[in-house]
């Protein structure tokens, strides 16, 4: 097999798992409380045909607007028929999408670089668990990419045209999350650190390229425009694009808040590098780290890489470092906000490795290189398997972040079944009593008679009652006359009771008892 036929096929099989470990059984997890939160946002859009952008909560419209694609390629014909899959398909698609789109650098940085870091992006177990989430993290990377990519091929091409391309994902990264302003920022500090690093050492500097007013002034108006046309709910708010500015005085504040969001500097790097829980399982990405730093090692060496490689490969050593340094400073913190660094370090992962490759003097030398490259991508995609298929709820994953467990899903089946021998149906009443209640608004996405309450409301009595067991003394002389008990979990250390109202509990047992036991050959 020629060797362009190798890259074809690898390039193949690292696009086609990156398809695979993001798409398949996408339903298998609970919904997150944030996934909830997203869900809900979107149903007002779609059903209601309402969003306007807030700017003291939450993040930008550009997920929830795009989220009417998969939708409607589902043809589910509300939000209540729709399911878990729908949803996260579509950060699962463009997590994957991001694969191809590296060929935005294949023509300086050469097709094994890339062809390196698609496979590292394709099993990195940190995006794929995240890519099968529907939070906007994925989204923003995927728009980075572009912006990079688009600003790449305009410094290697001199067409204007890239800009364009740029300036589009620039206004789709600001509708998205108003964390961007740090990934431009990292941009910006980069290109800067890159321009001083040529001039001083050699190598081409910004003055060379002056791009053409018209397409800077086209891009930005595009970009703009994009992010304003979202922000105002499609023109119908005019007050949404200057909201999107005014949130960063809240962000601010929020990103140096006092909170259980609040963690240590080290906590990406941590977060990456090593996580054990007893003495079986070890999660670590170190491999990439690794890579990224010899990539980055080798972006400042003439002897490896050619006067194409090097620019990209500083300024991506040079953003990766400075956008993980302003993540670590800001005490506010999610797990995956560290996308957006290990964006960079799988790019420079596959410079890295390429790199080690060359600087081998013999064919056996360079063959033991490959060989743990492989095993280093092999221990990845076990992992990737292991914490997205078999631990994707389990607090030994260290992604897992406040997830639901499994017994939510028990208790949308016990509400379903109480539904079921109701005279009402999906229109019986449900109350939910709890300061802390997501992602059961979710799972009570079919009931139209359902309220929710912080704090026990004047009459609390309901078809189904899920209450906070903090709540329980409060109204226990009604629950005990009129209600069946039932505790179930929402999260770990986090219960719900559920109470039915009696009738409705004796018909649900009647019903049971009516019913045929399963055949013998069919018992579990």
């Amino acid at each position: 097999m020629t060797r362009r036929w190798t890259f074809r096929v690898l390039m193949a099989a690292a696009l086609a798992g990156a398809v695979a470990l993001r798409i398949i059984a996408l339903d298998a997890r609970p919904m997150h409380g944030d996934e909830a939160v997203n869900t809900i946002k979107f149903r007002y859009l779609y059903d209601l045909n309402e969003y306007r952008y807030d700017p003291d909560e939450y993040h930008g419209p550009s997920l929830y607007y795009l989220s009417f694609i998969p939708m409607w390629l589902s043809g589910a014909g509300s939000f209540a028929q729709t399911g878990e899959t729908v949803f996260r398909s579509l950060p699962a698609v463009l997590g994957a999408l991001m694969i191809p789109f590296l060929f935005l650098f294949a023509k300086e940085l050469g097709r094994w670089i890339v062809l390196y870091a698609a496979m590292l992006a394709a099993v990195s177990p940190a995006m794929v668990f995240y890519s099968r989430y529907y939070i906007h993290e994925t989204l923003l990377i995927f728009f980075t990419l572009l912006v990079i990519g688009g600003c790449w091929r305009y410094y290697r091409s001199r067409d204007d045209g890239w800009l364009l391309l740029a300036g589009l994902g620039a206004g789709l990264m600001h509708a998205t999350k108003e964390t961007c302003v740090v990934a431009f920022a990292a941009m910006a500090g980069a290109l800067f650190l890159t321009h001083l690093w040529n001039r001083r050492f050699g190598g081409v500097t910004a003055e060379k390229f002056r791009p053409d007013r018209r397409y800077v002034v086209a891009a930005v108006l595009l970009g703009a425009g994009v992010s304003a046309v979202l922000f105002s709910s499609l023109l119908s708010n005019p007050r949404g694009p200057l909201d999107s500015v005014l949130t960063y005085f809240r962000y601010f504040h929020h990103a140096g808040a006092r909170d259980a969001h609040v963690h240590p500097w080290n906590f990406y790097l941590k977060l990456l590098l090593y996580n054990r829980h007893g003495d079986r399982y070890l999660w670590s990405e170190a491999f990439i780290l690794v890579m990224a730093l010899t990539g980055a090692y080798y972006a400042f060496s003439p002897r490896i890489l050619n006067g194409d490689e090097a620019p990209l490969c500083r300024f991506l050593a040079f953003y990766t470092i400075l956008l993980l340094a302003a993540y670590s400073a800001i005490p506010y913190k999610t797990p995956w906000c560290a996308l957006g660094p290990l964006q960079g370090m799988v790019l420079l992962g596959g410079v890295g490795a390429v790199s080690l490759v060359r600087a081998q003097r013999t064919v056996p030398r360079k063959d033991i290189i490959r060989i743990l490259m492989a095993a280093g991508i092999a221990n990845l995609l076990a992992q990737t398997y292991l914490l997205n298929f078999r631990f994707h709820t389990d607090r030994r994953n260290p992604y897992v972040y406040g997830h639901p467990v499994h017994d939510v899903e028990h208790l949308y089946e016990r509400v379903e079944e109480v539904a079921s021998v109701s005279p009402e149906r999906h229109n019986l009443t449900v109350k939910v009593i709890a300061p802390d209640y997501w992602p059961l608004p979710w799972y009570l996405r079919k009931f139209d008679n359902v309220g929710f309450w912080t704090n026990p409301p004047a009459d609390s009595r309901a078809a189904i009652i899920l209450l906070a067991p903090e709540y329980r003394e409060q109204l226990l002389p009604v629950l005990e006359k009129e209600y069946h008990e039932e505790y179930f979990g929402l999260r770990p250390e986090l219960f719900i009771l559920c109470y039915i109202r009696t009738d409705l509990w004796d018909a649900l047992i009647e019903r049971r008892s009516a019913s045929p036991p399963p055949a013998a050959g069919n018992a579990k």
